[in-house]
C-alpha cells in the first residue's frame, strides 16, 4: 500500500527503494516512477529476481532515453544546460517553486537545487553553499524561510541538501509552522551572510 501511495510523494522514494525486504510486485511498482538514480539503486538489490531485474532494466535505458528530453520540453531549455540555466529558466518562466525543488531533491540533483535556493532566497551562492556544508538546522531552515518555501521542503533540504542526521533536523512546529521567528531567521542568514 505504501508503494501504492508513494508515487505522488517523492520523499518517500528513497527510503523505499532502499527498505531491506520489498516484494518483487514492490519492486516493480517502484520501477515506474521513481528517479533514474533510484532505479539503478533497485537494479542492483540482492533480492531481486530475473525477470524483474529484466523489467527494472527496460524502465532503466527507457526512462533515461526519454527523461532529458521530456525535462527540456516541460522548460524549453537546451540538452546540456548547466544546473544554474535550468534554474535560472525556471525562474524566469515562474516555474520554479517548493514542488521543482522537492523533485530536485529526490533525483539528488543537489547543484540544482543550490542553484535554485540562491535564486529564490537572492543570495550569494557562496552563501548557500556555505550554509549547506555547515550543516546547520537552523541555517537550513532560515534559507527554506528566505525562499518563499514551506517548512516541509525545510525538513527535506536539511537532509537531503545539507545531509543533516535526522536526529539532529528541526521539525515544524504544529505540523506546519516555522519551529524559529522570522527574526531568529533573518539572524541567522545575516551570521551566513556575514
Amino acid at each position: 500500500r505504501l508503494v501504492d501511495r508513494a508515487q505522488g510523494v517523492p520523499s518517500w522514494h528513497q527510503p523505499l527503494v532502499r527498505r531491506p525486504s520489498l516484494s518483487q510486485r514492490a519492486i516493480r511498482r517502484l520501477s515506474e516512477f521513481v528517479a533514474v538514480s533510484l532505479l539503478e539503486e533497485l537494479t542492483a538489490r540482492k533480492d531481486i529476481d530475473e525477470d524483474t531485474a529484466r523489467i527494472v532494466g527496460a524502465a532503466v535505458r527507457e526512462r533515461i532515453r526519454d527523461e532529458p528530453a521530456a525535462a527540456c520540453d516541460r522548460i524549453g531549455e537546451e540538452p546540456g544546460a548547466t544546473p544554474r540555466q535550468r534554474a535560472e529558466r525556471l525562474h524566469r518562466a515562474g516555474k520554479l517553486d517548493e514542488e521543482v525543488i522537492l523533485d530536485g531533491l529526490g533525483k539528488g540533483d543537489r547543484p540544482f537545487v543550490s542553484a535554485a535556493l540562491t535564486l529564490l532566497a537572492e543570495l550569494k551562492p557562496d552563501v548557500v553553499q556555505k550554509i549547506a556544508a555547515m550543516e546547520s538546522p537552523k541555517g537550513i531552515t532560515a534559507l527554506a524561510w528566505k525562499a518563499g518555501l514551506g517548512m516541509r521542503a525545510a525538513v527535506q533540504l536539511q537532509l537531503r541538501l545539507a545531509r543533516i542526521a535526522p536526529a539532529k533536523i528541526l521539525h515544524p512546529r504544529n505540523g506546519v509552522d516555522f519551529p524559529l521567528t522570522s527574526e531568529e531567521m533573518a539572524w541567522q542568514l545575516e551570521f551566513f551572510a556575514g
